[in-house]
């Protein structure tokens, strides 16, 4: 197996995720798929605006914050990719909207909750 990548900028601490893609425990694919996610350059919503998916990103920092990383590992990415894909878990409650139109994630960062945001905010 080649020597692992600098570590230096990625937002997965030394001796995780990056350590154990270079052993046995991982399949090709699972190794592959999350290679990509590691390489990934900047990302540039695609489901969301460009405001909406920056308050995305501020929500997902106070619901989830990450004070142990340098760089946070981008979650609002995944969501907008999932959400443009029409890719959900499985399972919704019959009273929410459908999956199929993300109706219940426009609606959740639509920017009118106050105080959400109020907060340290991601750097861009």
């Amino acid at each position: 197996m080649a020597s692992l990548p600098d570590m230096a900028s990625s937002p997965y601490p030394a001796g995780s995720v990056r350590a154990l893609l270079a052993t046995d425990l991982v399949t090709e694919a699972t190794r592959t798929a999350l290679q990509a996610r590691l390489d990934a350059p900047d990302y540039k919503p695609q489901f969301f605006d460009a405001d909406t998916y920056e308050l995305l990103r501020c929500i997902a920092a106070r619901l989830l914050p990450q004070p142990d990383r340098e760089a946070p590992i981008e979650l609002a990415s995944i969501i907008d990719q999932r959400l443009l894909a029409g890719h959900s878990d499985g399972w919704r409650y019959d009273v929410l909207p459908p999956t199929v139109k993300p109706t219940a994630w426009v609606w959740a960062v639509s920017g009118k909750v106050p105080g959400l945001c109020s907060g340290p905010r991601l750097s861009s």
